[in-house]
């Protein structure tokens, strides 16, 4: 078997948590969010499309069930949105802005986790049965995801998958047949 560990990006979660806390100043500000959102779009098609070419060619990737993944989760991060902004709207909070931005950074964590977890089960489990759970190893692994460390799971039969709870950071380690072409 040919392990290909498929561990999200730092990088991505970043962007992703800065758009959020941009859309967070842009309802206080009651600016427009059409452009954040469009960046956050196209950052969960280059998360899952990089993620996916570590064990794909770009040619044999199915882009449309890429974007079919990330328009519906679009859907969530856009009722998120506005639900946020009709919170500011009718609040009498004076401390809303520390609230809400931190509501928007584990908002950020969390939809890269949906994202993750959706990618995995959709489209890395079409091509691999099963994957090895992993963990940051650090102290703020929840004590049942640290229990499933190292530990293998075939996709149709696991329970939970990684980044499946919220603000989960796990990651798997898919693994593919032995004669799996892989790419160079």
């Amino acid at each position: 078997m040919i392990k290909v560990p498929l561990k999200w990006s730092v990088e991505h979660e970043t962007i992703l948590r800065n758009l959020f806390l941009n859309i967070t100043q842009n309802n206080l500000d009651r600016k427009d969010n059409a452009d954040k959102l469009k960046k956050i779009e196209t950052t969960l098609l280059d998360f899952s499309i990089k993620l996916n070419t570590k064990y794909k060619k770009l040619e044999d990737i199915d882009l449309d069930k890429h974007k079919e993944l990330a328009n519906r989760q679009m859907l969530k991060v856009k009722n998120w949105a506005s639900k946020q902004f009709d919170y500011i709207e009718t609040t009498k909070d004076t401390d809303i802005t520390k609230k809400i931005n931190n509501n928007a950074k584990f908002r950020a964590r969390d939809f890269k986790g949906t994202y993750y977890s959706t990618f995995l089960n959709e489209i890395v489990s079409e091509d691999s049965e099963y994957f090895q759970w992993e963990t940051m190893g650090d102290n703020r692994v929840r004590d049942e995801h640290m229990d499933r460390e190292l530990e293998i799971y075939k996709f149709e039969d696991a329970d939970l998958l990684p980044g499946e709870d919220p603000g989960c950071r796990c990651w798997a380690s898919a693994y593919f047949p032995d004669e799996w072409e892989m790419p160079n």
